[in-house]
C-alpha cells in the first residue's frame, strides 16, 4: 500500500523485478463501500478487522520474507480477477 496524494493508495505487489498494480482508490473510512482497504479485505476473503489497522513487520526474525502460499494466492488472484467485472 503507498499513499498518493490526498486520501489515494494505490495496492502493488512485487513478483522479483516486476511490480503489479493490484488497486488504486481512496482511503475513505467514512465510506466502506468506496475504501480502497475495504476492497483488499473482500479480494482476500478477510472480515474487516474491528481494531485499527497496524503494519506487520516486512521480515521474520531472521530477516527473510514471508513465504508465499501459492494456493492462497491462486484465490487471492482469482477472487481479484472475478472482482474486476
Amino acid at each position: 500500500m503507498q499513499h498518493l496524494r490526498a486520501h489515494d493508495r494505490v495496492v502493488v505487489a512485487f513478483e522479483g523485478p516486476t511490480a503489479w498494480v493490484l488497486l488504486v482508490g481512496p482511503h475513505d473510512e467514512g465510506s466502506r463501500r468506496a475504501d480502497v482497504y475495504t476492497a483488499l479485505y473482500q479480494l482476500a476473503g478477510v472480515d474487516l478487522p474491528e481494531m485499527p489497522r497496524t503494519k506487520p513487520p516486512c521480515c521474520d526474525e531472521d530477516d527473510q520474507p514471508p513465504a508465499v502460499d501459492g494456493e492462497v494466492l491462486d484465490d487471492l488472484v482469482r477472487r481479484t480477477r472475478s472482482f474486476h467485472r
